[in-house]
C-alpha cells in the first residue's frame, strides 16, 4: 500500500479569494517518498457522487481506482515531524475537486498518490523565468521558497484577484509581475514571454497554465532557442474539459 495513502481534512481556510487551503493527516507517512523537485504534485481522488468512497482492502490499489476520479495537486508543504501535506486548491464554479473542496470539513478523507515533479534546474543556471496563471500559484510559490536565495527569478502571474497576491510568498531576489485580466490571461502571458529575452543554457524556464496557452509559449521559446534542459511546461487545465 505504500503508493497510495490514507489522508484526513485537519482544517480548511481561505488562503486568497481564489484559493483554499487545506491541511492533511497522512497514514503511514513514514512511506511518503519526497521528490527534489519543488513544483512535485500528487493524485487525490475525490468520493463520488454518494458521498461513499470505500478503497479496497487488498491489492493493487491503482487499479482499482477511476483515473476520472482523481485531479493532481502540487504539495505545497510536507510536514513530517507534523504527519501532514498542505495543499491548496483553486476555488472555481464545476469540477469534483473544487465542489469537494466547498464542503469539506474536518475529519473528511481522501486518497492521496506518490509525488511527482518536474522542476529542475542545472547548477549552470543563472536566471528562472515563471508564467503561469492561478492554478501554478501554489507550485510557484514553493519554488520560490525552496530555490536558493542567490537565484533570481522573473515571474509573470495572472490571477482573478489582486487579494491573490498574499499566496505569493515575500522573498528577495524574485521579481514578480502579476495581472488581473484572466479573460485574456492567455494573450497577457504570451505578450510576456515574446518580450522575454531568453538565454539558452542560462535560464529556464517553467510554464504553468492552461494547456493550450502553455503550448503556445513553450512554441515561443522553443523559437529563442529553448532546448529540453531549459524548460518546464504544464498544462494545469484544459479549456471546457476535465484535466483527466
Amino acid at each position: 500500500m505504500k503508493d497510495l495513502f490514507t489522508i484526513t481534512v485537519q482544517s480548511v481556510d481561505d488562503l486568497s479569494p481564489s484559493l483554499s487551503r487545506l491541511i492533511f493527516l497522512v497514514e503511514n507517512m513514514e512511506q511518503l517518498q519526497g521528490t527534489d523537485h519543488p513544483d512535485e504534485w500528487v493524485s487525490l481522488w475525490f468520493p463520488d457522487a454518494t458521498g461513499i468512497f470505500n478503497p479496497p482492502s487488498s491489492g493493487p490499489f491503482a487499479r482499482h481506482l477511476s483515473r476520472g476520479r482523481s485531479r493532481p495537486y502540487t504539495l505545497r508543504n510536507i510536514d513530517r515531524q507534523a504527519g501532514t501535506v498542505t495543499i491548496d486548491i483553486v476555488k472555481h464554479v464545476g469540477g469534483i475537486a473544487a465542489a469537494w473542496t466547498s464542503h469539506a470539513r474536518p475529519g473528511d478523507g481522501l486518497l492521496m498518490g506518490q509525488p511527482e515533479g518536474r522542476f529542475k534546474i542545472a547548477p549552470e543556471i543563472e536566471r528562472v523565468l515563471i508564467f503561469s496563471d492561478i492554478t501554478g500559484v501554489p507550485a510557484f510559490a514553493r519554488i520560490l521558497e525552496d530555490l536558493p536565495g542567490t537565484t533570481p527569478i522573473v515571474a509573470n502571474i495572472v490571477m482573478p484577484s489582486a487579494d491573490d497576491y498574499k499566496a505569493i510568498p515575500t522573498l528577495g531576489g524574485a521579481h514578480v509581475c502579476w495581472n488581473c485580466t484572466v479573460s485574456e490571461s492567455e494573450s497577457y502571458l504570451a505578450v510576456c514571454a515574446e518580450k522575454t529575452t531568453f538565454r539558452p543554457g542560462q535560464d529556464y524556464v517553467w510554464i504553468a497554465a492552461e494547456a493550450r496557452a502553455v503550448a503556445h509559449l513553450k512554441r515561443l521559446f522553443k523559437a529563442k532557442g529553448a532546448k529540453a534542459a531549459d524548460l518546464t511546461a504544464i498544462g494545469y487545465w484544459i479549456r471546457g474539459q476535465s484535466r483527466r
